[in-house]
């Protein structure tokens, strides 16, 4: 048996998950119906007025998200509006589905640069305030997003 590695970055258990939507306002009601979830606050935002970087350049989607609680999880549903964004490439390629998992970190920074020195670099990322994000794909192995924050918004 190998010995086992150092991970480059820890995690623990994700705060939230982000599924992409075609109607936000069917998936809502879909999974208040079905399942009871809810209720969900719902928003619409410009990646214009926000400072985010999508794939290396400033970003110029619009998209909604809808946004509740189940326990200690997060749920976030996105429906991509126009433009590009990671919610209008993914529903693009793979249509509606699991986006990404979130996960906060205690050195925001200190991730960032380990991933990125492994050759993962963010794909979507953004700072606002004291606030920092930053999207890292994982389709070599598994293809689903990780999120890191150094903040928990859900609280």
């Amino acid at each position: 048996m190998t010995e086992r590695q150092e991970p480059t970055v820890r995690v623990t258990s994700p705060n939230h998950i982000g599924i992409v939507v075609k109607d936000i306002d069917q998936a809502v009601e879909y999974y208040s119906s079905m399942f009871g979830w809810g209720p969900f606050q719902i928003q619409e935002l410009d990646m214009k007025m926000v400072p985010f970087i999508f794939r290396g350049k400033p970003g110029s989607g619009r998209f909604k998200v809808a946004i509740t609680r189940l326990g200690s999880l997060v749920v976030e549903l996105f429906q991509a509006l126009e433009g590009e964004s990671p919610y209008m490439e993914f529903h693009r390629e793979k249509g509606e589905g699991i986006h990404h998992l979130g996960f906060q970190v205690d050195d925001f920074d200190g991730a960032v640069a380990a991933l990125t020195q492994k050759g993962i670099e963010p794909i979507f990322h953004g700072r606002f305030g004291e606030g920092a994000f930053a999207y890292f794909g994982t389709d070599k192995i598994g293809g689903v997003v990780f999120e890191l924050l150094n903040f928990s918004p859900f609280d």
